[in-house]
């Protein structure tokens, strides 16, 4: 009985401790191939399935003009590219005469660098609705005009030299993200924190959630033999009339930005940034982010019966792979035993992806199980 309660405290700890360090803020224990395996042999079948005419994605990448910048005091440096304002202006107007759904402008507009069109467009910018500018966390950037703050969230994400991107975090630093902006403006969601917990809907959820990438949007033409990602100057601004625009942005969510530049290396290929806070926000529009009961029930019931097996056996880890036992020394045994118990939990996370297209953190226990392998070899010997 008391094994069976030390494993039901063990596999709870476990689940309880993974949920945390799914949370940090940067994905130490990830990486972008953890579940390349898993997306190679579903042929990326779970990945994000939101509808092609949902989202209308303008390409700013080439529509560009100097701009003069200038010291915090005033003193002229010199000019430096930035998105063509006057454009900008143009396609914000003709949005203004349709029934978009949402507009996120992920463009830059830092202080320091002016246009004649800025007064002009900042206007515009704060009487649109349902608009979301990029912000950024940075020392060196500050937006130009601090009243579109309020329409302003952040373009972060958290990621490592080793790891790339692989999760996306909502509430950061107790500052929202776009996706979280746009989940709340357009689906009247939202993620509240409690101590280390964090809670959507009434139910506990991921802050740090993994995102699902569908390869065709690194493709450059749709099944319609449409443009994905339209130039606004020389595509869409130069063979449209204004009709023509009005009814292509009707119901359909506007992303503004550069998609030729603004990449970020995933488990699929190199993806705009502007696509990734899509595919967040996605996440939440479709529930992906709250904890599913049957599946914590399902991981629960899997980490104990491995837990009171472990514990019960007569036999453990050693014995029952036996090039693990000729190994001498305590460092390299628990080594090769964290090797093992990982490809095995690597397996299960694998499972479950497929499966309930959910990720599982597997570095906590994988480590836990490692602990007890390594306690139940030191007890072995110690009665012999």
């Amino acid at each position: 009985m008391k094994r069976l309660l030390l494993a039901i405290g063990l596999a709870i700890g476990s689940i309880l401790l993974s949920y945390l360090v799914m949370n940090i803020p940067y994905p130490l224990f990830d990486s972008w191939g953890t579940l390349a395996f898993a997306e190679f042999i579903s042929g990326n079948r779970h990945s994000v399935p939101f509808p092609e005419d949902s989202v209308f994605c303008i390409n700013t990448a080439f529509d560009k003009q100097l701009a003069e910048a200038t010291t915090p005091e005033g003193f002229k440096r010199g000019t430096l590219d930035v998105t063509d304002r006057a454009k900008l202006i143009r396609l914000l107007k003709i949005a203004r005469q349709s029934d978009y759904r949402y507009i996120f402008l992920d463009i830059r507009f830092p202080a320091g660098l002016k246009t004649e069109n800025d007064e002009e467009l900042f206007s515009l910018l704060r009487d649109m609705p349902r608009l979301l500018i990029s912000q950024h966390r940075s020392r060196v950037y500050s937006i130009a005009d601090s009243t579109l703050l309020d329409k302003a969230a952040l373009a972060d994400y958290g990621m490592t030299a080793f790891t790339g991107f692989t999760r996306y975090q909502y509430l950061q630093k107790g500052d929202e993200s776009v996706a979280l902006r746009m989940y709340r403006d357009m689906d009247h969601g939202d993620i509240c924190r409690h101590g280390p917990f964090y809670v959507s809907e009434n139910r506990l959820c991921r802050n740090a959630q993994y995102i699902r990438i569908p390869r065709r949007i690194l493709e450059r033409e749709m099944g319609n033999h449409l443009m994905r990602y339209p130039y606004l100057g020389a595509q869409l601004l130069s063979w449209n009339t204004e009709e023509e625009l009005v009814q292509m942005m009707n119901g359909r969510i506007l992303l503004v930005g550069d998609f030729d530049q603004d990449l970020h290396s995933t488990y699929v290929g190199d993806v705009p940034g502007a696509m990734l806070s899509f595919l967040a926000w996605w996440e939440l529009h479709t529930g992906k982010h709250t904890l599913s009961t049957v599946f914590l029930l399902l991981l629960i019931g899997s980490y104990i019966i491995l837990c009171w097996l472990l514990l019960c056996s007569h036999r453990n880890w050693y014995e029952f792979v036996p090039f693990l036992n000729r190994v001498r020394g305590t460092f390299w045994r628990f080594l090769l035993s964290f090797v093992g118990w990982g490809f095995l939990f690597w397996m299960i996370q694998v499972v479950l992806y497929c499966f309930s297209d959910l990720s599982l953190s597997i570095a906590v226990p994988t480590t836990v199980f490692s602990i007890i392998s390594e306690y139940k070899k030191f007890k072995y010997e110690d009665k012999k």
